[in-house]
């Protein structure tokens, strides 16, 4: 474990580890099996900036500690007031070149600095038992970590910018471990950056015969400090990112959290500062902007209370059980062997575990316009299948549904056709060995057909009666469809508007627009002709329908005050009301029956005139006389729809 320790006299307690490059100190080192990293600063503040002892032609316990270019004084803020080194600062930005605080060099320790440290103890000088100081022997650490408590930041959005990584665990997946167990997928990465205005991006590095790739595990926010944060530069990285401030856990993980199979290495990458692939250096020769390191820390399944206590899964990290790295002298590493344990694809002996066959289909091999199908999943694997991965390869786009399930769902996009398109998809499963691609699938995305739309036949409604139309769309792609009503006689005279807009906005098949329609007192009927279209999700259009809405007026009370039949001239004289005061009142004597028994129809010659106030006379010369009382034969009708009572006549002279 790191230990904590306070620098108190230069460099004479520690040394740095074995550093054949030179990159934080004197090249010499007494213990090669502890290196530091050459690449990674692993000698560093605690915001993750490179650190150094310094280096001088002779040894600087001996003469004077004159200034290193490498690793100089400028590079640490003093305070004059206070004659101590600033604990928080921010270099300079590196163009033009800085006098001081240069983020292209290293900064160096100095006495006072309290630092933790990890490393070997070692002995030097003739006697290698004697010691500790002031014995005979020295003795020292030979560091290959040592992390300043102090905190160094580079400035916004400028480079080089450095990060660290403090905490790295992850959960191996439990997927070929046995059932009821817990804590098989808990992940965590934690460090430290230089530049809090940048996100991390993290990679888990996959190797294959030693070549590593960087898979994308998602980014996490930074912590930007008081007031708004709170410690400036830290991030964490802690899915399922339930967190909704940057200072927490607001992060971006892949799809469903899947980080399987479990890599040897992390990357931590400062966006905009690296790219795989990049070895721009800065700091003495350190690749700045990332920070390549094993992974901390293995969570295998946990039992639950009292089942059985399942075994390591050792065949979910691939470098294990298939082999593949390549040491540094060159040699390709097998397969662990023996085997720890007797689990699947170690068999107790250290056997392979294989890739996935993936395959993928389709519910149907071709689908309308903007249609949607299943796409199905499915792997022949010697171990659990760990993360699914649909992609669309090829083809229009369209609207992909959860990409991490082994099924999902597909929706095409609308066409134009005349003629089909393709789309293609591949999908991705991962097992302990690693991750397979499934042969092409490809789906056919037929053009729309117009949909077709259907209305009610014309009806009537009277005035302040509120009408109802209801229109329904049938279309044979199988897809959702729209109608937009059209009142097409707006503008003519006695007739009003009764859609608000006009067009109507899309509404789904089967909705039903209302209005009402109240007619003014000189208006006795009007008439709404309307037009329906249907549009499916295509964007295809059907044949438009018609229909009708009549309004008309509520029906007057029409009553015959009198009625007389001057028998010598064959004259029918009648008098009659309306409740509707209007000269668009029209009322007319129906056919009645007459004293001989037949039926005598007044025709044209039966409509009353309109003397005003809503009354009315018939003055009918050479008509056959009605038939007497008690029978009442005569009616009077409104074109209001008014009817009157039957009545008799009610004098009869010569």
């Amino acid at each position: 474990m790191p230990s904590a320790a306070s620098i108190g006299n230069g460099s004479a307690g520690f040394d740095v580890g074995y550093d054949p490059a030179g990159r934080y100190g004197r090249v010499a080192s007494p213990d090669p099996r502890f290196t530091v990293d050459g690449d990674n600063p692993t000698i560093r503040s605690e915001t993750g900036y490179p650190m150094c002892l310094p280096r001088t032609a002779t040894d600087p316990h001996l003469a004077g500690n004159p200034d290193d270019p490498a690793c100089p004084e400028s590079n640490r803020e003093f305070d004059l007031a206070t004659l101590t080194y600033l604990g928080n600062f921010e270099m300079k930005p590196p163009v033009p070149v800085p006098a001081r605080s240069n983020p292209m060099l290293q900064a160096p320790f100095e006495i006072g600095d309290y630092v933790t440290f990890a490393g070997t103890l070692v002995h030097d000088g003739a006697n290698p038992t004697a010691g500790p100081p002031p014995a005979v022997a020295s003795t020292y650490i030979s560091a290959h970590t040592i992390v300043n408590n102090i905190a160094i930041y580079t400035a916004p959005g400028t480079n080089p910018a450095y990060v660290a990584v403090d905490v790295g665990l992850m959960g191996t997946g439990g997927v070929t471990a046995a059932a009821l167990t817990e804590a098989t997928v808990r992940t965590r990465f934690e460090g430290f950056t230089t530049d809090s205005t940048r996100k991390i991006h993290l990679y888990g590095l996959d190797y294959v015969n030693g070549t590593p790739t960087d898979r994308d595990w998602g980014t996490i926010g930074v912590d930007p400090g008081p007031l708004v944060g709170a410690v400036r530069g830290r991030w964490r990285f802690r899915p399922p990112c339930t967190g909704t401030v940057a200072t927490d856990k607001q992060c971006t993980p892949p799809a469903n959290g899947v980080f399987l199979p479990a890599p040897r290495e992390v990357r931590a990458v400062i966006e905009g500062a690296w790219a795989p692939g990049q070895t721009a250096t800065a700091a003495n020769g350190l690749i700045y902007g990332q920070y390549h390191a094993p992974i901390g820390e293995y969570i295998f399944p946990e039992q639950i209370p009292g089942a059985p206590v399942p075994p390591a899964n050792f065949e979910s990290m691939p470098w294990l059980q298939n082999g593949g790295y390549v040491s540094s002298s060159g040699v390709v590493a097998g397969p662990l062997a023996p085997w720890p344990g007797g689990v699947a694809g170690g068999g107790g002996g250290g056997g392979t575990i294989t890739l996935p066959v993936v395959s993928a289909t389709a519910s149907s091999a071709d689908m309308p316009s903007g249609g949607i199908i299943t796409l199905i999943g499915s792997a022949v694997s010697p171990t659990p299948i760990g993360a699914w991965r649909w992609a669309q390869t090829g083809g229009p786009g369209g609207v992909l549904g959860s990409a991490g399930l082994q099924n999902t769902t597909f929706m095409a996009p609308a066409i134009a056709g005349p003629g089909p398109e393709t789309v293609t998809f591949t999908l991705t499963a991962t097992n302990a060995a690693g991750t397979a691609t499934s042969p092409v699938l490809t789906v056919t995305i037929n053009p729309p057909q117009a949909p077709t739309v259907f209305v009610p036949a014309p009806f009537t409604v009277v005035s302040a009666q509120e009408a109802r139309l209801r229109a329904t769309c049938s279309d044979p792609n199988r897809l959702a469809c729209t109608i937009q009503w059209t009142q097409i006689n707006v503008g003519v005279p006695g007739v009003p508007t009764v859609l608000f807009p006009n067009p109507s906005a899309q509404m789904p098949s089967g909705t039903d627009i209302r209005f009402t329609v109240t007619l003014p007192p000189d208006l006795i009927t009007t008439t709404i002709l309307l037009q329906a279209i249907a549009r499916n999700s295509a964007g295809a259009l059907s044949v438009p329908a018609f229909t009708s809405v009549t309004i008309m007026p509520v029906p007057d009370v029409v009553t015959i005050t009198s009625a007389e039949f001057r028998t010598g001239k064959q004259r029918l004289l009648l008098t009659a009301t309306s409740s509707v005061v209007s000269s668009a009142v029209v009322l007319t004597l129906q056919p009645y029956l007459t004293i001989n028994g037949t039926i005598f129809d007044p025709g044209a010659n039966g409509v009353f005139l309109n003397t005003g106030g809503g009354l009315y006379t018939l003055d009918l010369v050479g008509v056959q006389q009605p038939a007497l009382s008690p029978a009442a034969p005569l009616v009077v009708k409104s074109n209001l729809g008014g009817v009157s009572p039957p009545a008799a006549v009610t004098r009869i002279r010569q």
